[in-house]
């Protein structure tokens, strides 16, 4: 049973994960969590020598695991991305439709469930959702719904996934999709000020910034900057609340049994070559 949980991970990674926690070659894991941070920029991490202190929970993971630097995306969108790597092949379809799962034998759920592995989800991007078809083969489905205008509290999500795999005998695989960073860019105050001495000029969801830009035909230099922090503030407050679920998981001895994966779907454009999303 353990090796066939291996064969799977080993199969996950090598799409795009972008860290995995360290675990001896003698002991397979008898857990996995696999944690995807939404539109996270791999050059906007702490630990991958951005200047600010973004992601400063994720630094000390990255020191006693392993870190992929020439890990990329098959697609830049979520839906397209996810799917890839849930089903270990690339699936084209147009990026802005809503289109349910195909029935594929590759499908991860369907494989770990007829291996006798408890599978938990626990999402909040729509292009991931029960509606079209993740959790299809899942034991434990939770869904927390993002809109333009509020993303789901990470620190919710996690806690509510923390509960779950406590309650879980091994072997187990925890799929864990987070909202932020991605827009709407509205960080909690608190976290905005541990980061900046100065607040961000301008504060608004995302749809509100393109809108501005398509008004005015460009963004103005200080419309850009306080995108760029609240983006960053963002993935703190991420980075925060993996910080408390890491912490949770420590004192359940999951770290000395268990793999713990974060990657990335996409990352973010955030004004270069004149993109912003």
């Amino acid at each position: 049973m353990k090796s066939k949980l291996k064969l799977f991970i080993l199969c996950v990674l090598l799409p795009g994960v972008a860290l995995f926690s360290a675990c001896q070659k003698k002991n397979l894991p008898e857990g996995v969590i696999l944690v995807l941070l939404d539109a996270a920029r791999a050059d906007h991490f702490s630990y991958a020598g951005y200047p600010l202190e973004t992601t400063p929970h994720i630094d000390a993971l990255a020191r006693r695991g392993i870190v992929f630097s020439n890990a990329y995306t098959t697609a830049t969108f979520t839906a397209g991305a996810v799917r890839d790597f849930w089903f270990g092949t690339r699936l084209r379809f147009p990026a802005s439709e809503m289109v349910p799962l195909p029935h594929i034998p590759t499908n991860i759920e369907k494989i770990l469930k007829k291996n006798s592995i408890s599978v938990g989800l626990f999402l909040s991007n729509p292009f991931v959702s029960p509606v079209l078809g993740y959790g299809r083969y899942a034991d434990h489905v939770e869904y927390m719904e993002w809109t333009y205008q509020k993303s789901p509290s990470p620190h919710e999500l996690l806690q509510r996934a923390l509960i779950w795999i406590k309650k879980q005998s091994s072997p187990f695989f925890v799929y864990i999709h987070l909202m932020q960073p991605h827009d709407p860019y509205l960080p909690p105050e608190e976290v905005v000020q541990k980061m900046y001495s100065q607040q961000p000029s301008l504060k608004f969801g995302l749809n509100d910034f393109v809108r501005t830009i398509v008004k005015n035909d460009e963004a103005s230099k200080e419309a850009l900057t306080a995108m760029k922090q609240l983006y960053d503030a963002n993935l703190r407050y991420a980075d925060e609340a993996i910080g408390r679920f890491i912490a949770g998981l420590t004192s359940t001895g999951f770290f000395q049994k268990g793999w713990f994966i974060l990657t990335a779907d996409h990352g973010e454009m955030l004004g270069e070559h004149g993109l912003y999303h």
